[in-house]
């Protein structure tokens, strides 16, 4: 038992929080060291918990990890030396690099994964039987210690196979490193490891290790497993980029198409599905409806690349109109501040001069706002005939958007209709053979009495016997086919309808909400903020009579 076990165990608290922060330094050179505790207690005191890199709660006698909300760009987070028994409420911590949890009652490692950023994990001294729990590392982790602790089996150390950022281990304490073969089984295993209980891995040491007879056959068998899981990881990532290329392309209905007609037609298919001669047929048909998908799934690509060119060519027009409006508007408006600004250097000057003296007002102020409000007046009309000019503009260059995205929308659903209109000619002539095998099997089998064969399965011998069960069977596997087929088309054309109302629709309402927000903009600035000046210069004549 640890010293600290003999009191009762601390809880982490503000207080502790506060007292267990640690201040990280730069040396001149750039090069980053911890510093000890630091002197001036107010830095620590003042400093704010969501700035805080390092905290260390060493020493601590802490039973539960907990009340670390708040440390959002955590970096170093030393935990060792306590009574803890279990990982927990750290995945707040995403920006955890360096934690230490030696010397403390773990028996699992768990409780890491949101830590994607660890690279520094010491588990050194507890309870653990097995190396689990750091899936979530597997990209991160460089330096992994759980010397001393109670891992008995070898093969506990190939879980970090995968780990090839993974430099440094220490094992040494654990029963598994009193073996014999320990070292050169670790070596074997990974290969790129640096270092090994603490010791420096020697190129020539690992090959050594790899040469031995029976680690050899072992390791071939590891590899080849790992091939093997590889190969279903990359069809998996070809299948994930495959769904995201066809949901990229609107066309999300052909994702795994073969597997879904299969399921679709397996009810009647597998009635027939154990004659040898149906089964081949079968399985000659899934490269030619896979080869006419992909094809038109290619055609579309293209197609896909000249709506996103025409597209961004008519953004780019309306973008070029918007800065040509808006600079003759400003011109426009940069027309009245002028005048705006000489009435009212007119008005300070002459109000100026008749403050306190009994003189009357200069008659030409009057005609200088007569003169402003009619200037307000034209700039209304300018901008709203401006605006008017920009939406026809907006509107012929929107029809002739429209007039080439709609042909090539029409284009895709010629497509779509052709497309799938070959691929019911593909199912028609499957059945037209399938029917016409399915009979001359069965001819076959009457003719040469084939019902006392050996080399035929029962299962066989009864399927073959019924002419009738097996028309039956094919036709209810064709209808079902042209039904998916059906089925797919509508999806892929209803996807595409929408994509084509969604780009054009949205851009019809973007310039009327453009429209109106920038009438809006010109009454707004008209009848309240160019009003306003003109109301204020009005007041102060009104004022100096007073």
């Amino acid at each position: 038992m640890k010293f600290a076990d003999a009191t009762a165990p601390a809880v982490i608290d503000e207080e502790l929080c506060r007292d267990c922060i640690h201040l990280l330094q730069t040396k001149e050179q750039g090069v980053e060291q911890e510093s000890y505790r630091h002197s001036a207690a107010t830095k620590k005191d003042n400093i704010e918990f969501g700035e805080v890199q390092c905290l260390m709660f060493s020493f601590k006698n802490i039973l539960k990890i907990n009340n670390l909300e708040g440390f959002e760009k955590l970096v170093k987070l030393y935990l060792d030396n306590n009574v803890i028994v279990q990982i927990e409420n750290l995945d707040h911590l995403v920006n955890l690099e360096w934690l230490d949890l030696s010397f403390n009652n773990i028996e699992h490692i768990s409780g890491l994964n949101k830590l994607t950023k660890l690279e520094n994990l010491s588990l050194f001294n507890n309870h653990i039987e097995a190396i689990e729990g750091l899936d979530a590392q597997v990209d991160s982790l460089e330096v992994l210690s759980v010397g001393n602790n109670r891992i008995a089996d070898l093969e506990q150390t190939k879980v970090l196979r995968k780990f090839h950022k993974l430099q440094a281990v220490t094992f040494a304490g654990n029963p598994m490193a009193g073996k014999d073969d320990y070292r050169a089984y670790v070596l074997a295993h990974l290969r790129h490891l640096r270092f090994l209980d603490y010791r420096l891995v020697d190129e020539a040491e690992v090959q050594q290790a790899e040469s031995d007879g029976a680690l050899q056959e072992k390791l071939q068998e590891i590899r080849l497993v790992e091939q093997q899981e590889e190969e279903a990881r990359e069809a998996e990532r070809k299948l994930a980029d495959r769904a995201a290329r066809l949901a990229a392309l609107h066309m999300g209905a052909l994702d795994n198409f073969w597997g879904k007609m299969e399921e679709a037609t397996r009810e009647f298919t597998s009635k027939v599905g154990v004659v040898e001669q149906l089964s081949e047929l079968h399985s000659k048909q899934r490269p030619k409806f896979e080869a006419k998908v992909e094809e038109f799934v290619q055609a579309n690509e293209g197609a896909s690349v000249a709506k996103e060119a025409e597209l961004k060519e008519y953004l780019e027009a309306a973008t070029a109109m918007k800065e040509d409006n808006n600079a003759e508007a400003f011109a426009y408006m940069s027309k009245f501040d002028a005048k705006a600004k000489e009435a009212k250097r007119a008005f300070a000057k002459a109000l100026g001069a008749s403050s306190g003296r009994g003189q009357s007002v200069d008659p030409d102020l009057m005609q200088h706002l007569d003169d402003l409000r009619a200037a307000n007046d034209h700039l209304y009309e300018e901008l709203m005939e401006l605006e008017m000019m920009q939406v026809d503009q907006f509107i012929a260059a929107l029809d002739a958007f429209e007039r080439n995205y709609t042909n090539m929308h029409q284009a895709t659903l010629d497509r779509v209709a052709s497309t799938f209109n070959e691929t019911r000619e593909l199912a028609s002539a499957w059945h037209d053979e399938a029917k016409e095998l399915a009979a001359l099997r069965h001819d076959e089998f009457v003719e040469h009495n084939l019902n006392d064969s050996d080399d035929l399965s029962d299962e066989v011998k009864v399927v073959l016997n019924d002419k009738e069960g097996m028309t039956n069977a094919l036709e209810q596997a064709n209808e079902a086919r042209i039904s998916f087929l059906d089925s797919i088309e509508d999806a892929v054309a209803k996807a595409e309808r929408a994509a084509y109302d969604g780009v054009v629709n949205g851009l019809r309402k973007g310039e009327h909400n453009r429209n109106r927000d920038r009438i809006n903009e010109i009454a707004q600035l008209v009848h309240t903020v160019n009003k306003k000046i003109i109301d204020d210069l009005d007041t102060s004549i009104d004022q100096d009579d007073i």
